[in-house]
């Protein structure tokens, strides 16, 4: 087996790595890099901040002016506020002007968790304007409306002692810039679509060259030799992967007034009224194995099918229908009951993650052990097809022997 493997890393398809990682980086860039220009002044033009001193000048506005509107020293009550809670309003928007000014942004999340159970009587209630600017500012996605999902992620920094601010780094910062297009769909499919045409090309290639005779030279056998084939292929589209979206964070952060921003910040989302929170890079981290156990399944399918489709075109064809039925249409035809054990099924990275839709019975950790037996399934099927291939040799090779 190691044998092999070193006689395949001498040839691996590492010109479609390269081109998975350039696909792979564009997707991620393009949108999230803001190509209009911003303006210096954000009181002026009411746009949304996209650097990171915008996205400074926007929360240190909204807390001064907070300040401003509510005094510690009132004697007039802001309405629809009594004159004790704009009292505590002031006082707690001086505690943060002062730990702005300071960097401290754990005791502004720490304030903003007090003031959102403040503001809360049966739901939610906003008595502060200043508030709800940088709270919604920094919700991590849209849908979420419940004070619990908007207290979330302060809770999660706070908890975890990270010194975050939501609004700050959300668009200027590359780690929850880049993430965000993770979060889609898009990045998922085009890396799905490359390895399907690496593997169509790398179990192939021995029919199209003319050298599957003196493969069968080599001590080895078929099972492993394909084994080896998918070791090196396995690195060159991690290398795709990996490299796609370092290369994208590198670069959003060195485009100017931006900067890396932070994998430690929370992800949300809610699971029919459970707020869930798992750190970016626990996102990322998903993504990737996901990415990797199709990987597995899909090059069992490929050896698999190479046994009967020994063009690339048929090949690539083949795998392409099977990792993207739901896209072309095909998944609608399987009864709803048995979509689960279709693979084209988990291509959806942001619902399966989230539990959104047909993934609300089905956590991450279910969906990916599920995947993790169709690669099982596909590899065996494939043992189970070479056994039979090489029984039916031995039984014709012993038929004429014996006839001789």
């Amino acid at each position: 087996m190691k044998n092999a493997v070193a006689f395949e890393w001498k040839r691996p398809p590492w010109q479609l790595g390269l081109v998975g990682l350039l696909l792979g980086f564009l997707v991620l860039i393009v949108p999230a890099i803001h190509w209009q220009p911003v303006p210096v002044d954000y009181q002026k033009y009411n746009y949304w901040p996209v650097t990171v001193s915008s996205e400074k000048r926007m929360v240190q506005h909204w807390i001064e002016n907070g300040s401003q509107t509510y005094s510690p020293t009132a004697t007039k009550a802001v309405k629809p506020l009594n004159l004790e809670q704009t009292r505590r309003s002031g006082r707690r928007y001086q505690v943060m002007v002062k730990a702005f000014r300071h960097g401290d942004y754990l005791t502004i999340d720490q304030q903003i968790i007090k003031a959102l159970n403040d503001s809360t009587t049966d739901g939610i209630r906003w008595t502060d304007a200043n508030l709800l600017m940088i709270v919604e500012y920094g919700r991590p996605i849209s849908p979420l409306h419940s004070v619990a999902a908007l207290r979330a992620p302060y809770e999660y920094l706070v908890a975890h002692k990270v010194n975050r601010l939501p609004a700050l780094g959300l668009q200027s910062g590359a780690g929850q810039a880049i993430t965000a297009q993770l979060e889609k769909s898009t990045f998922f499919l085009v890396m799905l679509a490359v390895l399907v045409l690496m593997l169509g090309l790398t179990y192939t290639k021995e029919a199209g060259n003319g050298t599957a005779q003196f493969m069968r030279t080599i001590p080895e056998s078929d099972l492993k030799l394909a084994l080896a084939k998918f070791v090196p292929l396995l690195a060159w589209f991690n290398l795709a992967v990996v490299g796609a979206v370092i290369l994208a964070m590198t670069f959003f952060a060195l485009w100017p007034d931006q900067n890396f921003g932070s994998l430690l910040v929370p992800y949300i989302y809610d699971w029919h009224g459970e707020i869930f929170a798992m750190a970016l890079w626990q996102f990322l981290s998903l993504e990737w194995l996901a990415l990797n156990v199709w990987a597995f399944f899909l090059a069992g399918l490929a050896y698999l099918l190479s046994m009967g489709l020994r063009r690339p075109v048929a090949l690539c064809f083949a795998l392409a229908v099977v990792t993207f039925a739901r896209q072309l249409g095909l998944l609608n035809l399987v009864p709803l009951t048995w979509q689960d054990f279709v693979p084209a099924k988990y291509t959806l990275l942001p619902d399966m993650l989230t539990r959104q839709v047909t993934f609300v019975d089905q956590k991450p950790w279910q969906w990916l052990l599920l995947f993790l037996g169709f690669g099982v399934l596909a590899w065996g099927l494939a043992a189970g097809a070479i056994w039979l291939r090489d029984h039916r040799r031995s039984g014709r090779t012993k038929g004429g022997r014996a006839h001789a």
